[in-house]
C-alpha cells in the first residue's frame, strides 16, 4: 500500500494530492491513507500535509527496495539490506549460489566494513553507499586487478556525473576528492581450476557525512560529496548511475577492450607521472609511477631506472591523505 501510495505522490510530484483522492484510488479509508503517510514519513519521505488541499510529497534522499528499483528498472537483481555486517559477506554467499553475472548488493548501514590490508572501513551510518557487485567473468586471477582499476573508473565518473564533483583515482582503489579519500574498492575473488569461479567488488562512497561523522583519525585522511561539493545528492540516483557505469566497464572486461579502460585510467590518475612511496611489507622504497600495465599492476621506475610491474601493496602521493 505505501508503495501504491509513493507511486501516486510522485507522478504528482510538485502538487498536493487530497487524501479523498488517495482514499478512493485505492479503495481505503482515509484513515488507512494517513497511517501510510505517516509510516512514510517516519521512514524520512518528506511529504507536507497543507490543510485542505492533501499531500504533497517533496525530493527526499530515502534509501529503500522502492526507491532503488524505481531508479533501476527491473533488468538488474539486486539485494538490498536496512543494516548489515559486510555488503562483501553476503555478497559472496549469494555468488555462490546465484547464476546472474552481474548484480549487487547494498545496505543503508553496515555494521563492519572493510577495506584493504585488513583496515576497517567507517560505514556504520546512513549517510554513505555502501555495495557489492557481483561479477563472474571469464578471466584467469591474475586478470582480477583490471576489473578493480575499470570500477574505479566508474566510480569517478558516476560521482562526476551525479554531483558534478570532479574525483581521481589513487591506485589501485582509492578514490580521491580534495586531496583526501572519498570512496574506497575492495575486491575479493573466487578461483577454481585456474579461472575465477566469482569476484565481489565492494564500493564504499562518502556522501552526506560531516566531519563530525569521522573519527579524529579518519577525518585527517576522509572526505565526502558534502564536504567537498557542498552539494547534497540522492544516494538511489548515485546508486542507479554507478549500476550503468559498472555494467559499461564490465562490458569491456568481457570484451577484452583493455585500452579503453587504461585510457579511462589515465583520465582519473592522481597516481601516473608522480614520485611515490612504496610501502610492502614494512620496506619503503622511493619511486616514479609511470601508468598501469594491461593487467591493472603499476609501472614503476626505481632510483636505478629499472622498470618493473606492482600488483599489491600500499603507495603514498605527496599531498595526498596525510602525507606531506
Amino acid at each position: 500500500m505505501k508503495n501504491k501510495i509513493l507511486d501516486i505522490l510522485y507522478k504528482n510530484m510538485g502538487s498536493a494530492v487530497s487524501g479523498q483522492e488517495l482514499s478512493r484510488r485505492l479503495g481505503v479509508s482515509r484513515t488507512a491513507v494517513w497511517k501510510h503517510i505517516k509510516a512514510l514519513s517516519a521512514e524520512g519521505y518528506s511529504i507536507k500535509s497543507s490543510g485542505g488541499k492533501g499531500y504533497n510529497l517533496t525530493q527526499s534522499d530515502v534509501l529503500n527496495e522502492y526507491e532503488l528499483r524505481k531508479t533501476i528498472g527491473e533488468d538488474i537483481p539486486f539485494v538490498f539490506k536496512k543494516s548489515i555486517d559486510s555488503t562483501n559477506n553476503l555478497a559472496k554467499k549469494i555468488a555462490v549460489e546465484t547464476e546472474n553475472s552481474f548484480m549487487f548488493v547494498v545496505a543503508e548501514n553496515q555494521e563492519s566494513g572493510r577495506g584493504r590490508l585488513g583496515r576497517s572501513f567507517e560505514s556504520a551510518n546512513k549517510k554513505g553507499i555502501w555495495c557489492s557487485f557481483i561479477l563472474k567473468p571469464d578471466l584467469d586471477p591474475e586478470s582480477a586487478l583490471i576489473i578493480t582499476v575499470a570500477a574505479a573508473s566508474a566510480v569517478c565518473k558516476t560521482i562526476e556525473e551525479v554531483c558534478e564533483l570532479e574525483t581521481g583515482i589513487k591506485w589501485p582503489n582509492d578514490i580521491i576528492a580534495g586531496k583526501k579519500k572519498i570512496c574506497g574498492i575492495l575486491s575479493e575473488m573466487s578461483c577454481e581450476t585456474g579461472a575465477i569461479e566469482y569476484i565481489v567488488v565492494g564500493i564504499g562512497i562518502n556522501i552526506k557525512q560531516t566531519l563530525n561523522d569521522f573519527s579524529d583519525e579518519v577525518a585527517e585522511i576522509a572526505t565526502s560529496v558534502l564536504l567537498e561539493a557542498g552539494r547534497r545528492c540522492l544516494r538511489a540516483e548515485i546508486i542507479s548511475s554507478l549500476c550503468y557505469n559498472m555494467q559499461e566497464v564490465y562490458g569491456l572486461v568481457k570484451e577484452g577492450n583493455i585500452k579503453e579502460i587504461v585510457n579511462r585510467w589515465k583520465k582519473y590518475s592522481v597516481t601516473d607521472g608522480k614520485a611515490i612511496k612504496i610501502i610492502k611489507n614494512g620496506v619503503i622504497a622511493n619511486v616514479f609511477a609511470e601508468g598501469i600495465d594491461d593487467r591493472g599492476r603499476l609501472i614503476i621506475t626505481d632510483e636505478n631506472g629499472v622498470k618493473t610491474e606492482y600488483n599489491s601493496g600500499e603507495i603514498s602521493i605527496r599531498g595526498i591523505m596525510g602525507y606531506t
